[in-house]
């Protein structure tokens, strides 16, 4: 065989060399990557919700990706869900999420969405962390769904709060009065107006109750009587946004220094109703500034621009609680990863550091914004850390 032959032969070698260990190192490379799911808000990917999460995960994959040691020796990829899941897509987008083939899914859509996707997810192959929840019930029966976790409370935290903060600032002594007012046979408020006066009764704090048809909007009349005899008080309003509205015209009428206390969600609809209270733990505005420091971290480690902290800080918050379990359970395979999502802590979380509680696969503790409608605004008033029910 001439030099030239040779020479030829070993071309070939080291083609086939070169092409066999690429091949083999592409196989390798999806074998050693993490396959992480992720469900759009519901305005989608093109949205500035959309968009910041995607840069956060983005950031994510390049801060792990780059890393020598990579997350337990691995590398780590975000598969998008193209589309936001519908009410006419949930059974469908349910299926795709449980067989996606990757280890996790984090889960941007709302909660009128996870109210029907929750029941489907709950025993399924992956586990699925919200970053909503607050309107999710995520149990089944009495244990949490094993395979579903949340960001937020449960939404009757409010009554928790509003209760704590009663506690600070009523004064018994001086005739103040508790009362609590709630319609029989609605969704939420019956149930979470029984907890409030469980509440008050476990402080031995005297309450007033009264009971109304969730479609009285003159419920006010009923406690007019109480109201003229009480020098000043507060009122729990469990009777929904309408009714609660229409009761404040009627406090208004009497010139009375009793408060109402709205334990629901709140919204602009509100804001010309002066002295309303309320609790939240994520009021928009409130939350922008609570997550400065994660879109400053974002910026000044890979110059990662975001417009919306709070779906950035939201996103930086599943993914480290995501990563932290899996770093503590060192394996990635279900029933060892619920386990330490389960138990997880110091998840950060803007200016506060989640624990999770295996009672109820949410965070322990959350801070609750205290807020009172002033000069047609809701200004804050209080900020209290609140253990969930």
């Amino acid at each position: 065989m001439n030099k030239r032959s040779l020479s030829f032969l070993s071309l070939l070698i080291l083609l086939f060399i070169y092409v066999f260990c690429n091949t083999a190192y592409a196989a390798a490379s999806d074998d050693w990557t993490f396959r992480i799911y992720v469900v759009p808000p519901d305005a989608g990917w093109d949205s500035e919700d959309g968009r910041s999460i995607k840069a956060t995960l983005a950031w994510f994959e390049k801060e792990i990706n780059q890393d020598p040691n990579g997350l337990i020796d691995n590398d780590i990829a975000f598969i998008y869900m193209e589309k936001p899941v519908t009410l006419d897509t949930v059974e469908k987008d349910a299926t795709k999420i449980k067989n996606s083939k990757c280890i996790a899914a984090l889960n941007f859509a709302s909660d009128e969405i996870n109210r029907l996707l929750v029941p489907l997810l709950g025993y399924g192959k992956i586990p699925v962390l919200l970053s909503e929840g607050e309107e999710v019930w995520l149990k089944d029966g009495t244990l949490p769904y094993p395979y579903v976790f949340a960001l937020q409370l449960y939404r009757d935290y409010r009554t928790v709060a509003l209760v704590e903060y009663a506690k600070k600032v009523a004064d018994l002594s001086a005739n103040h009065l508790i009362a609590v007012i709630g319609s029989r046979f609605s969704r939420f408020e019956e149930r979470e107006a029984m907890i409030c006066e469980d509440l008050f009764s476990l402080m031995n704090w005297p309450v007033v109750s009264f009971w109304t048809d969730s479609s009285a909007f003159n419920t006010y009349r009923l406690i007019e009587s109480e109201i003229k005899s009480t020098s000043a008080g507060i009122l729990f309003c469990y009777v929904g946004s309408m009714a609660t509205r229409e009761i404040w015209r009627g406090v208004r009428g009497l010139e009375s220094q009793f408060q109402l206390w709205y334990p629901g969600v709140p919204n602009e609809l509100f804001t010309s109703y002066n002295g309303i209270v309320f609790a939240d733990q994520s009021m928009k505005d409130m939350e922008e500034g609570v997550f400065i420091g994660i879109k400053r971290k974002l910026w000044a480690t890979r110059a990662v621009d975001v417009k919306s902290e709070a779906a950035a800080g939201k996103a930086f918050a599943l993914v480290s609680w995501l990563f932290e379990a899996i770093r503590k359970g060192k394996r990635v395979d279900a029933d060892v990863l619920i386990y330490y999502l389960a138990n997880a802590e110091n998840i950060p979380f803007g200016k506060e550091t989640l624990n999770i509680s295996e009672k109820t696969n949410r965070p322990e503790f959350r801070n609750v914004y205290i807020m009172r409608i002033i000069d047609k605004a809701y200004k804050l008033v209080d900020i209290l850390k609140i253990k969930g029910l």
